[in-house]
This record gives C-alpha cells, structure tokens and sequence, in this order.
C-alpha cells in the first residue's frame, strides 16, 4: 500500500513539474501533495548554499510546521556537529539518509524535542541531484514508527529526481527568458536612430533587461586628468541630465583599467562621490569598458542594483552586448568588429540563436545551433533556412509573417536535425531593422522543447494506462457478476426444455432463450479477456510455429482480395505464454485488419527478435528495457486518426456499423497481452 500510494505521489509531483511556472510554485506544490497524498506529517526542501557555514536554506514547506524551521537549524558542513543530520548527510553523500525511528537515533538529537512534539517520528532525506551537483535535499516527516520498503524508497528517490530536474528546468527557463529579453532590447536599441536617441533607448532598455535602478553611458574627456562625461543617464524610469566627473579613486578608474568590474558594499558613500545621483540603497555597481576597434578606451556604461545580483555571469554577459553595440554606435565604421564581439557573446547562450535575411537566407548561426540542428556554421550560413531546417514549411512563412507585421512572434515550431530526427523547439523572432527604420533580417532564439515534450508524452501514457486499469476492473467485475446470472438462466432454459413434451411450441422459444444466452456467454468471457481474469496456461512456445500454424485459417478469413505476407525471423528466441491466447489475439488482429481493406489491400505478419532500449522504454509505460520477441500484424487499410488510435482497446468502442462488430476485438488482444505482461511483453499501436 504504501508503495502504491509513493508511486501515485510520484505520479502527482511529475504534474507539478509539467504544470509549474515557477521554482517557488513547484516547491510549494510538491510539498503539499507530500503531505495531502503521500501522508507524511510535514515535508520541507532547503538549498545547499555556498557560504561560509556551508547552511541549509529552508525555501518551502507543508503540513504540521508549527515554527519548527525557525526553531532549528541545518548544516551540510561535515565539520560542524549540526551536519550529522539527515540533511547535511543527503546531501554531503548524494544518497537518501532515512530513520525509522527519531528518538532511538543519536544523530537526530540537536533537533529530537522540537521534532517529538509536533509528531515527527521517522523521516527521510532525499538528495536534489543535477549530475555531479547536489543542489539541496527534500526532507520528508512521517507521523509514525516504521521501515521504509526499499521499494518505497527508490520511488520516493525518482521523485527527489524530478524534483531536481524540474528545479534546473525552470531556472534554465527564467535564464533564457532573461537572455532573450536582453537580445530583444538589443535589436529594438539596433533600430532605434542614431545619437541622442539611440542612447536614450539604450539606456532604458538597458535598465529594463537587467532589472537595474540607473543606467549611465558616459565617453572619456580628453585632458590631463582622467575624466568622463555621462551623456545618457536613467534613475528609477526617469531620464536625468548629463555630467562630469574625476575618475580617479572611483569604480569606473578599475573598469577602465581591467575592461570592466563589479563592486557590491553596504555602504552607499563608495558610490555618491562618482554618481550622485546614484538611488538611495544602492548596493551594487557593475561597469564595461567601451572600445574601439583597435582597443582603445573610448568610455564606459554602467548600471547600479539595490539588491545582490542573483547571476553575475548573466549580468556580465548581457550588459557587454549593450556595451559592444554602444561602442560601434560611437565607432561607427567598425560596425564588423562590433558584430563579431556580439556573436562571439551569443554563442553563450544555451538557445540556437540564428539571424537570416527577410527570404530565409542565414546570416549568423551560432554554437547552440549548431548543437540543436547538427550543422557547422561553416555549413549553415549562406543557405535557405527553409531548406535546411524544415520539413513543412507552413510554421516558417506563419511565424515570419507574424514577425513582419507585428515586429516579433512566439510560438513552437517543427523542425529537422541534420540527421533527419524532428526537433521541437519554441521559437521567440524579432524583427531587426537598419538606422533607417527598414526591416532587414529576423533574429530567431530557439529554446529546445524535446525533454519537456517526452515527460509529457509519459504523462499521457500513464493517464491512459491508469483509465484502462479502472475499465478493465469495472469490466471484469460487471462480466463476472452477469456470468452468474447467465448460468442460472441457462441451467432453468435446459431442465425446462427436458421437462416438455416431444413437439411442444415452446421448445423452440426455450432454444432460442439459450442460443441468446450462450452469446452473451461469449460476450462475458470476451470482457474477461480484457479485464485479464482469465486463467492462463503459459508454456515455452516457438511464436513462429504459432504463426505457421494458423496460417491456413487467416488465409480463409482474408479471402482472395487481401494479399498475405508472412516473414518470420529465422532463429527467433522462445517466448513463455499461453498458446490458444496467442492464437486468439493473431486471430482477433488479422479480422481487424481484413475488416480496415474492404477494397482489398495487403496483410503483414512478422517476427523478429529485437532489443528495446532505455530511450523506448521511457516513452512507454511499464515497458523495461531488454531482449523481446515481436510479433507485428501491418496492413494497408485506410488507417486511424489520433482520437480513434487512442480509444481502440476501450471495450465496445468501434468504428463499425452495429451489426458488424461487439468493440471487443482488440480489447480481448490488450487484456490477453496486458495479463502476459506480467512476466512477458507489452503492446503499441502505430498508423
């Protein structure tokens, strides 16, 4: 039961990190299904930091908390006497730490009373690794004394896993999120005119992009003293007039002297002298050096924050591309220089970042791309990203319409890899234009989709799997309770037709009450096929004699006008299953099949022994990875649309007229090979 109930958490927490637009939300949701749905008295993540005291940071929690994270403290440092508990030792190890009981463990002392009385007696500490990384720990409460099973506990690690994984999703998406915004910003300040008005957008969407509370460009004065002129300043939303100011002593001395650098202090008094009209609370100051093409210092920008800057390797970056297009503002002539800086800047990104021309033709492609779609740069500029790239080339001409009448566009696109896989990718366009206001290319930031698409596609099988479930059990309940009905009826049909005279009228109407109830019987033990409560007798078999040996009757079903092929594979491996099942569930497919060609067609039989990997077996349910037999029936017929394909083995679901068909064809082949499963196979549709 309690095995069940994790794999049914697990289940839940997988929806939260599909659903979950934030870090914050995931956290808070995953600790409340612990609570609600797995029955752990209270449930808690914390954040390994990277400070001195080597601290766990509770970020979230639920059930029964009463203060207690207040109350107490953690560590992961192994030097500390704190660290011996569950979450510095998850998270030193990288391996769950679990305790049955709280009060007979010494190493839960420090935390034992605060623990006890609000009816925390076990817990378990569950390690958030990213590969190499362990980025915290989920702590979970149990309100009573018991073992975890180990069965238990390697789901709730799979659910620590996932948890881990949606973390490192979400904060790569608030990262490109923040990126794409900054290349946005960028092309808009690209388009924006020239002097005064060019660094006027700069400047704000400088500030906006970085969330910054001022924003200033300044150029060196030439002189004997070293002096720069700011020229285009924001504070807080508001443009501010320029000025001057002795670079000696200050921050921008540093920029200038190390091509940029970052300050953060409590005190406000290191600024003021510099800028004063820096914002009151600022804490942090980050300034890039503008150059010219042969590097030669030409002036600075620089942006102030209130608050600690969250990535520093983000901030760097993004205000470098505000920077280099700066500089080539001022340098004009050098605009190639300019553009190799920003590409070499781009190729940082974890997105494909591509620019073509307004008919397709790419003009930068950088190494994210070349990840995402297999192709060098060397290979991909200079060609037709309709040609490279795309399959259908409908998402292309909508998207770069969209883009052309709206100045940018955001949506998913399909697209091709190199080696002809399809790719999947959210796609955000902005349209670039020249000083003269004209649209001249389109910089596309690509953002890859493939894993968020297979946890989806999971989520769906399991959602399919689970209905299934609950329909074979209302089913085989429903087909059993009937069955005894039947036998009644049945029995009282015979003792009084033996109990009527030679030629007595209601003998007839008393053969036609059994002849009716003998075809529900048949109805009944189909039902019990599906629900898979029927008793099997596997045996070690040969699946090609199996298919031999029934050929004869296919070719009787199939008639003259369906073609049939049958390939067995030579030295395919035995199978164990029961072989009247088997014979049922090939006859069941071939009159599906026979039924989907009424004008005739062709009918595949094949065998082949094959080796299903863990690629297949994680976008198939309940399929582990490993050798199989396959058997697959194929044929020609008109085929199935997706909402047909995923209701065909519901029972008395067909597609044909009434008198043609009961619907319980391929749900006898699921339940009958759903029962095998259990020791042996697994079932897919394709069309």
């Amino acid at each position: 039961a309690e095995t069940n109930r994790a794999l049914h958490l697990l289940s839940r927490c997988n929806g939260a990190v599909t659903r979950s637009e934030s870090e914050d939300e995931l956290l808070a949701t995953v600790c409340r299904i612990a609570v609600e749905q797995g029955g752990f008295r209270m449930a808690w993540v914390g954040y390994a930091a990277q400070d001195q005291a080597c601290t766990v940071v509770p970020q979230a929690h639920a059930g029964v908390e009463d203060g207690y994270l207040k109350q107490t403290s953690f560590t992961w440092s192994e030097a500390s006497t704190l660290g011996i508990g569950a979450p510095g030792r998850a998270i030193r190890s990288g391996a769950p730490v679990a305790i049955t009981d709280l009060s007979a463990d010494p190493t839960f002392t420090p935390w034992l009373k605060a623990a006890w009385s609000r009816g925390y007696r076990g817990l378990v500490g569950l390690p958030l690794k990213n590969a190499d990384e362990t980025l915290g720990v989920l702590e979970l409460y149990l309100p009573e004394v018991r073992v975890l099973q180990e069965q238990e506990l390697r789901v709730l690690c799979d659910l620590a896993d996932d948890l881990a994984f949606g973390i490192v999703t979400l904060r790569g998406r608030e990262e490109r999120l923040r990126l794409q915004t900054a290349l946005q910003k960028m092309a808009i300040s690209v388009s924006a005119g020239t002097g005064a008005q060019f660094f006027e957008q700069l400047t704000a969407n400088m500030a906006e992009a970085l969330g910054a509370g001022a924003a200033f460009v300044a150029r060196l004065v030439e002189g004997p003293q070293a002096r720069a002129r700011v020229f285009a300043t924001l504070v807080e939303g508001q443009a501010v007039p320029g000025f001057e100011f002795d670079l000696a002593g200050t921050p921008a001395e540093r920029a200038l002297a190390d091509g940029g650098c970052i300050v953060a202090s409590s005190y406000h008094a290191v600024f003021a002298r510099e800028l004063p009209q820096a914002p009151e609370g600022t804490r942090t100051y980050v300034a890039r050096r503008l150059d010219d093409s042969n590097g030669r210092p030409m002036g600075l920008v620089f942006v102030l924050f209130r608050e600690p800057i969250r990535s520093t390797a983000f901030v760097v970056s993004t205000l470098q591309i505000f920077a280099t297009r700066a500089a080539a503002e001022l340098e004009r002539q050098k605009s190639e220089a300019r553009l190799q800086e920003q590409a070499s800047l781009l190729d940082k990104s974890q997105d494909a970042i591509i620019v073509r021309d307004l008919d397709h033709r790419i003009l930068y492609w950088n190494k994210s791309a070349e990840r995402r779609y297999g192709w060098t740069a060397a290979e991909a500029v200079g060609r037709s990203a309709r040609e490279l790239i795309y399959d259908d080339v409908t998402d292309l001409e909508i998207a770069a319409a969209a883009t052309l009448a709206r100045g940018e566009w955001v949506g998913e696109l399909r697209q091709r890899h190199k080696d002809g896989s399809r790719v999947a990718v959210e796609g955000r366009w902005s349209l670039v234009r020249d000083d003269d206001g004209v649209p001249r290319s389109i910089l596309a930031v690509n953002t890859d989709l493939t894993d968020r698409k297979k946890l989806e596609r999971t989520e769906e099988q399991l959602r399919q799997a689970q209905k299934m479930e609950a329909v074979g059990s209302l089913a085989g309940g429903v087909a059993h309770d009937f069955n005894n009905l039947l036998s009644v009826i049945l029995s009282y049909a015979d003792l009084m037709r033996e109990e009527l005279a030679q030629g007595d009228p209601l003998g007839a109407e008393l053969d036609e009450i059994k002849k009716a109830g003998m075809r529900a019987t048949e109805l009944t033990s189909q039902l019990l096929a599906f629900s898979r409560k029927q008793i099997l007798k596997p045996v070690v078999l040969d699946l090609n004699q199996v298919v031999v040996g029934v050929t004869k009757m296919i070719g009787r079903l199939l008639g003259e006008h369906i073609e049939l092929t049958i390939s067995t594979a030579a030295g395919a491996s035995r199978i164990f299953a029961d072989a009247g099942q088997l014979e049922q569930v090939l006859m069941n497919l071939v009159v599906n099949a026979r039924d989907a060609m009424p004008l005739g067609g062709n009918l595949t039989i094949k065998t082949a022994n094959v080796e299903l990997d863990a690629s297949y077996a994680a976008e198939h349910v309940g399929v582990e990875p490993g050798s199989y037999v396959m058997l697959a029936v194929s044929d020609t017929g008109h085929g199935m649309d997706r909402a047909t394909q995923e209701r065909i083995f519901e029972p008395f679901f067909t597609t044909k007229d009434k008198s043609k068909g009961t619907g319980l064809g391929l749900s006898m082949v699921y339940g009958i090979v759903q029962q095998s499963a259990e020791t042996s196979g697994s079932i897919a549709s394709r069309t």
